[in-house]
């Protein structure tokens, strides 16, 4: 399958451009999406590097959606850090030849996320995978087939983006396809946000109902049965 890379952006010059070219330099499909371009003058625009006012994380899905030409899009955000490229992308890959029409959308497991579980409570796939209800959309992967069905975002309704993985979730669900989290791989990410949480809650809430998936909620619920929101030893996600 071919996967597509895209680095999202939001005022850290520095630390895309190590995760673009990271991932460029091996010889990854990769593209960066710039939000908020006005505060990096650093960026040069060219063809894979494409810059935007503040269009949000919604708006920079909808740029992604519109260069997605692959079988998977993978997203990272630039304030994410990773340990091993290497290791992230051979089990990736893996992970969506081995499965094929049965994959959904993979993950990496990194703090800090709200999307926490207790791992003893999943179904263990092998190689370190679990099966989750949702993972987080700071850094995942989602065959195109998904991303496409959930589509564009209305940036009147959601701009600040919470949800789409959730609604992506919920269509592999609906396939009976899988959604896992590897906890083989560790990822950081900041715990405070730029945004204003309440917000984003709002947002995706609205959007869901603007959507009529009433039964998404029951899908969403779910996660209590596997101990959401479970902070335990750090050893459980590391290497």
């Amino acid at each position: 399958m071919k996967i597509q890379y895209f680095v999202f952006n939001y005022s850290r010059f520095t630390e895309a451009m190590k995760i673009f070219d990271s991932l460029s330099i091996r010889n990854c499909d990769t593209y960066l999406i710039n939000c908020k371009s006005d505060d990096d003058p650093q960026f040069e625009e060219t063809d894979r590097i494409r810059k935007f006012p503040n269009i949000y994380y919604s708006g920079q899905w909808n740029e992604a959606l519109k260069l997605l030409t692959g079988d998977v899009i993978f997203i990272i955000n630039s304030d994410v850090k990773v340990n091993s490229f290497d290791k992230l992308i051979n089990k990736m890959e893996n992970f969506y030849d081995k499965f094929g029409d049965k994959s959904g959308l993979y993950s990496p497991n990194h703090y800090w996320t709200p999307w926490t579980y207790n791992p003893v409570l999943l179904e263990d796939i092998g190689d370190g995978m679990k099966k989750v209800p949702v993972t987080d959309s700071t850094i995942w992967s989602v065959c195109a087939d998904i991303a496409h069905k959930v589509g564009p975002m209305d940036l009147n309704v959601n701009k600040l983006g919470w949800g789409l993985e959730i609604l992506s979730a919920y269509y592999c669900f609906l396939e009976d396809r899988l959604v896992v989290r590897d906890y083989s791989i560790k990822c950081d990410h900041p715990f405070n946000t730029s945004y204003d949480r309440n917000q984003a809650d709002r947002e995706w809430r609205s959007m869901i109902d603007k959507m009529g998936l009433n039964k998404l909620w029951d899908y969403y619920n779910s996660r209590n049965k596997y101990g959401f929101g479970w902070r335990g030893n750090d050893e459980v996600y590391l290497d």
